[in-house]
């Protein structure tokens, strides 16, 4: 698309134009013309400039100033220097055309009866047809792929349109979907998401928004010429229009698609048949198997809201509940065929379908969950609580399997805290004091036992209610304990003692070890 000093002096206008020297610069760019008149030409230059001299300034100079005048045009990447010999200046010295070409700066010589708009006329002319044609053919390119795009057409139309005009294999790697498009009979190695910044690329972006980069498949080099840069920018556009509307497209699914599944999981439709029929537009066959509800709780979600103070803050934690919920889809799809899932605030809510309610795959369900939470924690620094249903038989019971979830994550948390796996299965007796724990009867119950322990660590700063709390999470097991909390048996040992004598009760008893048990689970539930 550029044009060459060597293009120019094949032209008919050139033909007894002679190059003197620096023949190897033949293939510089020219982008216009100017005239020397002045000792320092090169402030004058900003690159791709044919520079006409008489030949009169060149005759005054020295020869160790001319030679320092053609490395100055080089350095300030003149293309060519024509100059016009026999009025003032015969001949050039030997220096001056060793530098010339040293340099690769073209000295060529204009025949004696030229004037200067003998050479200027014909080469902006040139550049002007050719910056004429090379619009028409960008809005020609531009065009091909907007229609690309209004006749519906997607990424791999696009990439193979490019391939087409560049005569090269190409590839769109779509951040967006994580997902490569190769051209027609174009392969890919081993590895190209690591590796295709190592070729000739360009980045698709829209408001500091990556989308992706368009590739040439081209091992021999990395920069893209002008005639490249211009088709993949024209692509760009249509790449950018095109994956807009894929993500309108999935924004809209995704808030039909929470809907129903929050339809589902808040008992809002009551037809098995309807059910049946919204799960097939997602590919969802929901007439028959069974389900069990998982609930990704993310821990401290609120509190880290009331932290933020900007609004890269609150973009920061949307794209953490972001990730961890891409990242959770991922995994149970890895595990599980059909897996229908809705986002909340601050949690997920998967329903998973299985082939048996038997205990291999309740076992299959916590293992994966625990894994899930693990990963998570490793891979974005944070927490979560998650909560597992029992299995239901029927989708129109998955609202249940919900609640179960719900609850499981919530006792969870009042027991445990945080960065915990419950089922609703083995919340046990907490599933009962859940029930019944704000009756003011089971408070009077509870305070009577545990008030005067948390009194005495209030008044003499210590630790004997949380010593008996993981206690009773022991099993009562004091070695379990005291590994538990990183003190040594004996600590433990006498901290029990102090715990009896506080409460006034015999622990060692069977119905005063229960009473204080259902007291700290009480306490738990209601004060944690």
């Amino acid at each position: 698309m550029a044009l060459t000093v060597g293009e120019i002096l094949n032209m008919e206008e050139f033909r007894e134009y002679r190059v003197l020297c620096g023949k190897k610069g033949l293939g510089r760019e020219v982008s216009t013309v100017t005239v020397m008149d002045t000792p320092n030409i090169q402030d004058w230059l900003r690159g791709g400039e044919i520079v006409l001299s008489s030949g009169f300034l060149l005759q005054q100079l020295s020869q160790d100033e001319r030679q320092q005048l053609i490395t100055q045009l080089a350095d300030s990447e003149a293309c060519a220097l024509f100059v016009k010999l026999g009025t003032y200046m015969q001949t050039l010295d030997e220096e001056t055309v060793r530098a010339a070409n040293e340099t690769g700066l073209p000295i060529v010589s204009a025949p004696a009866g030229c004037i200067l708009s003998d050479i200027i006329s014909p080469i902006i002319k040139k550049l002007i047809d050719m910056q004429s044609s090379a619009l028409r053919l960008s809005e020609n390119i531009s065009t091909s792929f907007i229609n690309t795009v209004i006749n519906d057409g997607g990424i791999t139309d696009v990439v193979n349109t490019i391939a087409t005009l560049l005569n090269q294999n190409i590839a769109f790697y779509d951040l967006a979907f994580n997902k490569i498009y190769p051209s027609k009979n174009a392969s890919l190695r081993d590895g190209f998401k690591e590796s295709f910044l190592s070729y000739p690329h360009l980045r698709v972006s829209l408001e500091d928004k990556d989308y992706g980069f368009i590739v040439i498949i081209d091992d021999g080099r990395q920069e893209l010429s002008d005639y490249e840069t211009m088709i993949l920018t024209h692509a760009s556009t249509a790449l950018k229009l095109i994956a807009q509307k894929y993500i309108s497209n999935m924004e809209i699914e995704t808030r039909y698609r929470d809907g129903f599944v929050q339809d589902i999981v808040l008992n809002n439709i009551k037809s098995l048949q309807e059910v049946v029929k919204r799960g097939k537009i997602y590919g969802w066959d929901l007439s028959e198997k069974f389900y069990t509800a998982v609930i990704v709780d993310i821990d401290d979600f609120k509190i880290q809201y009331l932290n933020i103070r900007s609004k890269e803050d609150s973009e920061t934690i949307e794209k953490h509940n972001d990730d961890i919920f891409d990242y959770s889809l991922k995994f149970f799809r890895r595990f599980f065929k059909t897996v229908l899932y809705t986002k909340f605030t601050d949690s997920t809510a998967f329903i998973i379908k299985h082939d048996k309610p038997d205990e291999a795959t309740a076992q299959k369900i916590l293992s994966c969950c625990n894994t899930l939470k693990g990963e998570l924690h490793a891979a974005y620094n944070f927490t979560v609580t998650i909560g597992i249903s029992e299995p239901k038989g029927s989708i129109m019971d998955c609202h249940i399997a919900y609640q179960e979830a719900q609850k499981a994550v919530k006792i969870s948390r009042l027991v445990y805290k945080r960065d915990n796996t419950a089922t609703y299965s083995a919340l046990g007796i907490y599933k009962f004091l859940d029930g019944i724990k704000d009756n003011p009867s089971v408070q009077e119950f509870y305070k009577g036992y545990i008030e005067k322990i948390c009194r005495h660590d209030e008044l003499h700063n210590t630790d004997f209610m949380e010593t008996l709390v993981n206690i009773v999470q022991n099993g009562w097991n004091l070695k379990l304990a005291s590994d538990t909390m990183f003190l040594h048996y004996n600590t433990i040992k006498y901290r029990y003692k102090k715990i009896e004598e506080i409460s006034g009760l015999n622990l060692d008893r069977t119905e005063e070890k229960l009473s204080m048990e259902l007291a700290v689970k009480i306490y738990l539930m209601t004060h944690i």
